[in-house]
């Protein structure tokens, strides 16, 4: 980490030590070793506990069709339990976001949702969001977010105001 961090100081602000360690896939040991991961891996340690290497929380958001109505509400609540957890209010991102079973939306209707999904995180108080799924690589069943695609076009202005 300490390689990556002192190639690109200045040019990359923050760094995901791992992905949904709540996953089988991705993690298999306790939430203590995956505390000492982080403060082993990170950059920044000074001390042995956790929250001094955390500079931002962060969720995934996957609503089906069916559930994008209290996404709103969700987002907002979420926000809201992880100002409880977090007395230093670290700022909250959303790094993962897309309708989980967004494929089967018109092309309208991914329009709508990408709008609807990137509006309900501003407002619940996220500061960035990242889309996941940008090209044909990702999950078959997601928006595809690629250039041509008119959802990816919506999501374009919503981010620049147009």
């Amino acid at each position: 980490m300490s390689t990556v961090a002192s190639r690109y100081r200045g040019r990359i602000d923050a760094y995901e030590i791992g992905n949904e360690p709540n996953l089988r896939t991705f993690w298999n040991g306790t939430p203590g070793q995956w505390a000492a991961y982080v403060a082993a891996t990170s950059v920044w340690a000074a001390t042995a506990a956790v929250a001094p290497y955390v500079d931002v929380l962060s969720i995934h958001a996957y609503p089906t069709r069916r559930t994008m109505a209290s996404m709103p509400g969700l987002l907002a609540r979420t926000r809201e339990l992880l100002g409880a957890v977090d007395p230093e209010r670290r700022p909250a991102w959303v790094t993962e976001v897309n309708v989980s079973d967004g494929s089967g939306l018109s092309g309208a209707g991914q329009r709508r949702a990408v709008r609807q999904l990137t509006q309900s995180v501003w407002t619940a108080g996220y500061e960035r969001v990242y889309w996941y799924a940008w090209t044909a690589l990702g999950p078959p069943n997601l928006i595809p977010l690629s250039s041509e695609n008119p959802a990816a076009r919506a999501l374009r202005d919503e981010m620049t105001g147009a």
